[in-house]
Order: C-alpha cells, then structure tokens, then sequence
C-alpha cells in the first residue's frame, strides 16, 4: 500500500484543525492508501488550546485581548473569581485533545520544526499532500517553503483544499508566493475567491475543492463524536462565537426563548469566558471529539465560525452564521463561508444587525444544500483520488 505524507497543523489545538486534519487523514486512507501525519511544529506550540499559545487561564486572556484591555480586566477582576474561571476553561481541554491525537492522528516518528529538517531527512512516502486549512495565509506562514512541500519531489506535491485565508494576496508576498505554487502539480484550494487569486498571480487554475470535513458522512463523524450527558440530555441552542458581539448574544438568546430552548455555549471569546450568568451552560471541556457531539445534538446553532457553519450544514441543524462588527458588506463575509453558503444556497442563513429575519426563520430546509454537497464531494474525491495516484506512481 502506497504511503502518503500528509501536512497540515496538527499541534495546533483548534477545533476546525483538529477536525478537518482527521477527515483528510480518514479520507486518502479510505481511498486505498496509507496515511502519515507529519509531525511538522514549526512554532512548537505544543498545545495552543484555540489560538492561544499559553495552556494558562492568562495565556488565553491575552490571546483574546490586547495587553491594555488585559490589564484593565485583570485589575478589575478579584483573584478568586479569575483563578474560578481559570479552572473552568483549562481543566480537561488539553487532555482531550492530547487524547485525540493520539487515538486519531497517525504521526510520523519524527518531529520536525524547521523545513531545512524536511530538506535533510524527509518522510519517506511515495506522495505528498499539504492542506486544508489556512496553511498558505502570507501573514501566518510567509516564506516557509514546507507548506508548499518543497522538501518533496515536485512530481509527488499535491495541494488539497489549502486556503490563503484572504481574498488577495499581499503584495510583498507576491512573487514568492507565486513561485511556490506554479511548483505544485496538482492543484486545488478551498475557497473561489482563492482560485481567482491563484488565476490572476500564475494564470493556472486551481480546482476548487470541499473542505476534508465535508468529506466524511455522518456516520464517520458519529463514530468519533464524544457526548456530554449533562448537557445533550437537554434541547438546547448552541452559541459557538469566536468574536464577543452583543447582538449575537441578544439574537441567539430571543431564538432560544422562542424555541424552549436552553442555551449551551462553547467559551472561546473574551465574554463567554468571563461571563457567569447561571442560566447559560458552559461546555468547558470540550474537544474535538466533544465538539463534534455538540453538534450532532443542538437543535439550534449560532455561529461566527466556518467549522460551526459547516457542522450545522453536516448535521442539517437550522442555525445562523452571523457577520462579524455588523458588517452587512460581502467583504466582511470570509471568502471561505462565502464559497460554501453559495454552494448551499444558504446564504439567507447570514445575518448581521439591522438585516431581517428570512421566511421561515427557524426552519432551514437542507434538501438543496445535501444535494449540492454530494456532487460537490464526488467532484473533489475524484481531484484527490486521481491525484494521489498520480503523484505516487
């Protein structure tokens, strides 16, 4: 059985990474190859539990807001209830996504953290891929050559569903950037606005392709899901936001009282950590596998995150992706939501403040959207079947 070297992130302890990772793990395997997770830690992170570096309570706070604000808060708040929510927010997180990676990722048996040591002693696999994720964002990853597999043979490099994680490309990183990808073959990226980028750079044409998560069906993903019964034993509204915004808050509570519902919220900003109302539960230990059952469980999703919108859409929970600061223009959409809500047909699911509410707003009839999928999946399988066995022969 063919091997293939698989780069991503996958020390990077975020929801969407953890996942997508898995399922295009899951995915080439299950496409007949043998799979290895290439312990690439550029940063030695080592454990950033959702975008922060720091596995402290503090580390976290700091991510979230500047030093100012940071300061101000801390000021503000009486150590024993900052030590409180330091033991709620940190206790079991990390474990549990220890604990996933070691179960799910098969990682190679050696740790890189720079690309001159891909260079000398790289994987042996018979081809490569790199992806998903936003592995070629220029602000992030700029002039680091292993995320365009440049230690790999170029007929073995294969690009799945990487993301620039901006509509346009900065133009110090231009020409390097160009250089990278016109030495990839195989070619796709997950977002339209990206290909359109890409096109005008090169003049190549990237196959836009599913994010790995849209790979998997339901059954894979229920097969590794983790539920907390304290809380699916209830209905409840999910409010999974990575920015604080009052109007989501406010939205996600009218439409939980509207619905019965209790409201389940997965803490990850600044006033979900900090806020103590006893009326909203908090899914503190939460990872991967926990995330997942939050939302095969929710009978109703509030969102700001792609991941959130794309588990609603897998699971056919009705749920709203809000625009983050209210912004009611399209840039302000992320061009990675933008490609699947417009796969969907969706894109009456987005709201912002002083946008109405859709017909039938509580209601989301996915017959459309899981028709659209599946072709769309069936197309980029066969991107990465044809690919993979290309490259490797």
């Amino acid at each position: 059985m063919k091997k293939i070297g698989l780069l991503s992130f996958p020390r990077y302890y975020n929801y969407g990474t953890f996942l997508q990772l898995y399922a295009l793990e899951t995915t080439i395997e299950k496409l007949g190859f043998s799979c290895e997770v290439i312990d690439y830690d550029r940063d030695n992170t080592n454990g950033a539990i959702h975008n922060a570096t720091d596995s402290s309570f503090t580390g976290l706070i700091k991510k979230v807001l500047s030093v100012r604000q940071f300061s101000t808060l801390k000021s503000r708040i009486s150590d024993r209830l900052f030590e409180k929510k330091k033991c709620k927010l940190t206790q079991g997180r990390t474990a549990l996504y220890d604990r996933f990676l070691d179960k799910h990722f098969k990682l190679g048996s050696i740790r890189y953290t720079a690309f001159e040591e891909l260079v000398k002693l790289p994987p042996q696999c018979e081809a490569f891929v790199v992806g998903s994720d936003q592995v070629w964002h220029p602000g992030g990853h700029y002039e680091d050559a292993s995320y365009f597999l440049k230690f790999a043979p170029q007929q073995q490099r294969v690009a799945y569903a990487p993301s620039l994680g901006l509509s346009e490309i900065p133009t110090h990183a231009r020409d390097w950037m160009k250089e990278q990808i016109l030495d990839i073959p195989y070619l796709s990226i997950r977002e339209k606005e990206g290909a359109d980028e890409i096109k005008a750079l090169t003049g190549r044409t990237a196959q836009v392709v599913l994010d790995p998560t849209l790979l998997l069906d339901i059954k894979t993903w229920n097969s590794i899901s983790e539920e907390d019964s304290n809380i699916t034993s209830k209905e409840y509204l999910l409010c999974y936001i990575l920015e604080s915004d009052n109007y989501i808050r406010e939205t996600a509570k009218a439409i939980a009282k509207y619905l019965d519902l209790v409201i389940v919220v997965l803490p990850v900003n600044k006033h979900d950590i900090m806020d103590s109302n006893p009326d909203i539960i908090k899914a503190y230990n939460t990872g991967p596998a926990e995330f997942v059952g939050l939302f095969k469980n929710a009978a109703f999703v509030c969102t700001d995150s792609f991941h959130g919108t794309v588990f609603s859409i897998i699971y056919n929970c009705p749920f709203f992706t809000f625009k983050r600061h209210n912004n009611p223009s399209q840039a302000a959409l992320h061009s990675r939501m933008n490609t699947i809500l417009g796969i969907t047909g969706l894109r009456e699911r987005v709201l912002y403040k002083g946008k109405d509410l859709p017909d039938n707003a509580m209601t989301v009839d996915f017959s459309y959207a899981n028709q659209q999928i599946s072709k769309e999946k069936e197309k980029s399988l066969s991107f990465l079947s044809e690919s993979l066995e290309s490259a490797s022969s």
